[in-house]
């Protein structure tokens, strides 16, 4: 029977490849790696968190950032083993999608990392200036129980809690009882091994000084190393 002018014959191909006109589908699980990696490839999570001011809400942007980036990676390395054999098509998607995630854990990790020590510093310096407050009926006890609460190991092997409480009686003899403290707008931290320095403008009844309180983690929970009223330390 004679083909007609708009039929043609093509013979089979030998190429094992050769599909003819069909092409094999486009790999979901690659579309989807290479989506997810470029929405966690930035450490978006941990800045949206920034927002409570809370390190606990820090850390669990983080964490969700790198699970996030995590799954880009697993489904970049499925996406792969599927694509195999011209199987399905998307494999540099797959592949694209398994980097971007690479990259995105070592961000959120990094950028998580940082503001949790940043915000926790200088929360916690925040808090720690309040003994500055202090009156002098209610020093020695509240003295003792900062020791405990906000000092880090160094600094309650360095100073006893009386040390502590007369050196919140010569800050108050000689400058007066704090009145109120705003962070320094220009120069207001300065991080430096392994160490937070939140630096202060205090407010004193004789006047302003400056504050800096020492900030480092202890179990992973910021604690006060040091606390200086001008060129006054509590360990001295």
């Amino acid at each position: 029977m004679p083909y007609d002018d708009a039929d043609t014959f093509k013979p089979p191909s030998d190429d094992p490849l050769d599909l003819g006109d069909e092409r094999p589908p486009l790999s979901r699980v690659a579309v989807a790696a290479m989506i997810i990696g470029v929405v966690f490839l930035i450490p978006w999570p941990p800045f949206v968190a920034l927002m409570q001011n809370n390190i606990r809400a820090i850390g669990t942007g983080t964490i969700i950032g790198i699970i996030g980036a995590a799954l880009a990676v697993i489904l970049g390395i499925l996406a792969f083993l599927l694509t195999r054999k011209n199987r399905r098509r998307g494999r540099w998607l797959g592949v694209t999608g398994c980097i971007l995630g690479l990259l995105g854990i070592v961000l959120q990790f990094g950028v998580g990392y940082s503001l949790y020590n940043v915000v926790g510093s200088i929360n916690h310096a925040r808090k720690a200036v309040m003994i500055l407050k202090t009156s002098s009926s209610k020093r020695a006890e509240l003295a003792a129980r900062w020791h405990q609460k906000f000092g880090s190991n160094r600094f309650q092997v360095s100073t006893t809690p009386q040390e502590f409480e007369e050196w919140l009686k010569q800050v108050a003899d000689e400058h007066g009882q704090l009145q109120q403290i705003e962070l320094n707008k220009s120069d207001s931290f300065d991080a430096r091994n392994n160490v937070t320095t939140v630096k202060f403008k205090g407010h004193f009844v004789n006047g302003l000084m400056p504050v800096e309180v020492d900030v480092g983690f202890d179990d992973a929970k910021p604690k006060a190393d040091n606390i200086r009223v001008g060129e006054s330390s509590a360990l001295e």
